[in-house]
Order: structure tokens, then sequence, then C-alpha cells
């Protein structure tokens, strides 16, 4: 079909609308209503697709794109020649109207660029607000929903205005794209530092202050009907900006609806039963919503298995995640073990019993009635996205699948969870009388950079060097590799850790004279000695 050329493009494209024709006229008769149907269904597939490949740029060309985008949204179409002009209509049962100047301007760029994937996605974008306003007045509810974009955008406005990604991570509303002709307000609030070095467009971004399509976590403002009435604001200056606060709705001011704003994400997130509490104290004034109001549908899943199975992609590594305890993580020159039980059927882990606060759903999207209620949930989101991140970087490759490595050294961790505020990793074994010597990585309500502390015992102690390094990472693997790498950044156990770098570096000088028969031996007794070095250390310095 690639090498046909557009006159016999269109020639097919006749003779599938001649068929289409005749299957109408058999529906029309009443005759064989189920196959005409489905004939129609598969051949207006055929003429989508065929009318995107043609490149014809016609004036009669552009007349059947749009067409077909008319068909394909079941929107009416109409076209008129006045005075040697030619004007086409888009329409739909539901309203007809004009969009504003600098909106027009906007889709009559993209269909001078012949560019018809991104006018279907506006014209896609439009049609459906007003289908989901069928039944309610359509004015008042898009008057609405551009009133709050437009509190949104002022809000951001008065905002500080750091570098971009401080300002996706710091901002009350993150990044704020403002709305496009069709596509809505676009509120970025989650970048991780890796996303933010590695995508090719990001430096660009920081210049022009717009961001690639598909970077971060966003989300949009759309509605959806509810059951109950509530008051939505039609001012779009509702706030204040001289104290930074709202301004009370009034009955001239907003509009009793049947419908709710959603804030609806770019993608699922996996977030745990106090984040939930959390939104719904925040939205409903209770914790105890009932199932048609919640914001997502719970699990019996601990939170980290949800983001252990966002994070394994193909079938196998689905298939694993109930029988795996440890992840295997890679890095120059070490690799770490992170044991993570995340099921209670995990062998082992027979006593792993998750709070209902650690048990975990999909949130997709979030109910609210008033432009404040963004700065809520984007915290509480955040917050969750931060947590999610760092548990998923000690979620690396099945240990089945490590090849033994004598020239890497290995540490072992333990790691449990107090989400979405605190991952502890222990070094060493747990059950040990000494284990109870953590690191500890600490995700704040107020601070969206985690930070990091070593806690023994009842004692804890910041470690300013170690948060700067996990803040530019969000990594746990990555700072603790820079921890035994530069034993100073762990304070207290730095005469340790110095110790241990000298083990390491005897035994490594050893394995290189040759003595393979011992080498798993004295590889043991390496890691149990430095582990208890590390405590040690840690006693030492608090016990002065």
């Amino acid at each position: 079909m690639a090498s046909l050329d557009d006159g016999k493009f269109r020639d097919c494209i006749e003779t599938i609308r001649a068929r289409l024709a005749q299957a109408q006229q058999l529906k029309a008769s009443g005759q064989q209503i189920s196959q005409a149907e489905e004939i129609q269904k598969r051949l207006k597939d055929v003429v989508a697709r065929l009318e995107n490949e043609v490149k014809d740029f016609s004036l009669g060309g552009v007349q059947r794109k749009l067409e077909a985008l008319a068909n394909n949204l079941r929107l009416k179409f109409d076209f008129q020649r006045p005075q040697q002009q030619v004007i086409f209509f888009l329409s739909c049962d539901l309203v007809q109207g004009h969009a504003p100047p600098e909106e027009s301007d906007v889709l009559l760029k993209l269909l001078r660029a012949h560019n018809f994937s991104e006018f279907e996605l506006h014209i896609r974008s439009l049609n459906d607000l007003y289908v989901q306003a069928a039944g309610m007045d359509k004015s008042k509810v898009f008057q609405a929903l551009m009133a709050t974009e437009k509190v949104l955008l002022s809000i951001a406005e008065s905002s500080p205005q750091p570098p971009l990604e401080d300002m996706i991570m710091s901002n009350p509303l993150g990044h704020v794209s403002d709305r496009t002709a069709g596509l809505p307000m676009k509120l970025t609030f989650f970048v991780t530092p890796c996303d933010a070095l590695h995508h090719p467009a990001f430096k660009l971004a920081e210049r022009i202050g717009c961001l690639p399509h598909g970077l971060g976590i966003s989300g949009k403002v759309v509605f959806e009907k509810s059951l109950q009435l509530f008051n939505l604001s039609l001012d779009p200056n509702l706030f204040n900006r001289s104290n930074a606060n709202f301004f009370p709705l009034t009955n001239q001011s907003s509009v009793r609806l049947p419908m709710s704003f959603m804030f609806q994400l770019s993608e699922g997130i996996p977030v745990c039963g106090a984040v939930v509490e959390q939104l719904h104290q925040s939205l409903f004034g209770t914790t105890n919503v009932v199932a048609e109001q919640s914001i997502c549908q719970m699990t019996t899943a601990h939170i980290n298995e949800l983001i252990t199975r966002k994070k394994k992609q193909t079938v196998q590594e689905q298939k694993d995640i109930g029988f795996e305890s440890c992840y295997c993580v890679s890095l120059p020159e070490q690799r770490h073990y992170y044991y993570m039980p995340v099921n209670a059927t995990v062998p082992g882990s027979v006593d792993f019993h998750p709070k209902p606060s650690e048990l975990g759903g999909f949130v997709s999207k979030v109910p609210f009635t008033h432009p404040g209620n963004i700065f809520n949930i984007i915290t509480l989101l955040r917050k969750q996205l931060v947590y999610n991140t760092l548990v998923s970087s000690c979620i690396g490759i099945s240990v089945k699948d490590v090849a033994f490595d004598a020239l890497t050294v290995e540490h072992v961790f333990n790691v449990s969870t107090s989400p979405p505020e605190v991952i502890s990793v222990s070094i060493g074994d747990m059950k040990a009388k000494d284990a109870n010597f953590t690191v500890e990585f600490y995700i704040s309500d107020t601070q969206t950079r985690p930070t990091v502390r070593v806690k023994f015992g009842s004692q804890v102690q910041n470690l300013p060097h170690l948060s700067q390094i996990l803040a530019r990472c969000f990594s746990i693997p990555i700072t603790l590799r820079a921890a035994f790498k530069k034993p100073s950044l762990l304070c207290g156990a730095a005469g340790a850790f110095q110790l241990y770098q000298q083990e390491i570096f005897q035994f490594m000088e050893r394995f290189k004279m040759g003595a393979p028969e011992k080498i798993e031996q004295e590889k043991s007794i390496l890691l149990n000695g430095s582990q208890k070095a590390v405590v040690s250390g840690v006693k030492r310095k608090w016990a002065d």
C-alpha cells in the first residue's frame, strides 16, 4: 500500500466510499442490519487510515480530511462557497458557536501547516468537553471551566519564577502551561532529576519556558457529572493577588451544577492508604468516604508491590513479583542487594502484614470543586511520587539473574518502609543484635527534596552532604554508593568505612595474586566484618 501513488490512493478511497454507501442502503432497507453495521465500522476505519496516508494538500484533499475527521468524531460536516471562498463547518447537536480569535488562529495555523493530527487532538478535546456537558447548561459549564483555568494561571503568574526544574518541584502548582485552543491547561508538578538531565529537550525548554511533551507527571482540569450539586466558581478573578487568598463565592459569582471538576493525571500513580485518607480529609472534610466518592479503589497489596509492578513491565517480571523479595542493583565497582518483602506470600515473610495505611491503589484523577483544592492535591501526590521514585530505585534485576563477579564489591541491605515518609535501609542482617544501625531517607510534608539521616537506637543524626547527593539523583543506591566511596559523608562511621575500604583493597590485591578457592570465603568474612565495623564506629562516635 505504501508504494501506491496519491492518485491510486484516492481511487481506493472512492471505491471504499461506494461500498460504504451500499452498506448504508442495506441498513436503511432493514436487510442484513448486523452485517451492514459491521461493514460500515470496518470501512470507516479503513477510510480514516487511508485519508491520513494521502499527502493531498489541495482544497479537495483538505475537505476530505476534515470530512473524515467529522465522521470519526460523529460531528456534522458542511461547507459553503460564498464569493469565491470555501468555508468548512464542523459542528455537533449539542452546541454551535464561534471560538475566540486567538484560538481560531491556532487552529488555522495547524491547517495551513497541514498538521491534521494535532488539529484532530484540539477538535477531539473540545468535542469531549461538550459531550460531557450533555443535559446541563453547557455555556455555564464551559464558563466555570475557563474561570478555574484563569484562576490557576493567575496564581502561577504571581508565584516566584525559579529555574524550570525547581519550578516544577517547588511551586505550589508546578509549571503551568496555559490552554491552547482545544488543548486544556497542563500543570506539570513532578520530574526526577534524572529525567530532567537526560531529556534531550529539557535545556531548550529552560530557555523558552515550554515543556516538551511527555516530560514528568502532569495533570489537567476536566469535569465529570456527579450525583451531588456543587457550587462552582464563574469568576476568573477569584484569586486575590494582594493577599494571596481567595474571595468568597457568592450566588452571583458561582453556579450550582450536578458536576465536579477532576484533576486528571497524565498517568496512574500508585498511592498508599495514608495519602488517600489525607486527600479525602482535604477534599471532603472526613476520611469516612463511601466507595462511590473514593478517589481510587484500594487493593489488598502493599504500596511497594504496586510500585514494583509499575516498574516491572514484562509478563515474566510481573509473575516473579509475588515470589521475589531481593533485587540486585549494579553500580560502578559495587553491587547492592536490597531485601524488601512486598507480599505476605513471599517465602520468609510470614510476619509481613501491612497496615491499612500501607496498602495501595492506583489514582488517575482526583475530584475537586474549588481551585484552592489543587494545592493540597499536588502537595500530597508530589510527596507520594518522591517516595515511589526512591523505592523504585532499589528495584533492580532478579537475584537469580545475577552472575558472580569477584571484582565487584557486594553490599546487602534490608529495606523497611513507613509510606509515604520514611524508607529505612539497614546495613547487615536485621536479626543480628547490632542491626539497629540504619540510614533513613525521609520525605517531609514541607520539602519536596528528600533528606538523609543516620539512626542508631533512639539517636538520629542528619547527613546534609548525602542529602545534597540524594536531591540530585533521587536514587538510594547512588547515594549509598557515594557514602561507601567517601566514608566521611557518613560522619560517625567514617573511621569504620575507611578501614573497610582498606580491607577491600587488600582483598583485591590477594585476588590478583591468585587464590580462587578462597575467594568466596574471604569475601563473606570481609562483608560481615565491614558491617560490624560500621556499627562499632557509630557506637564509638556517639559514646564520646
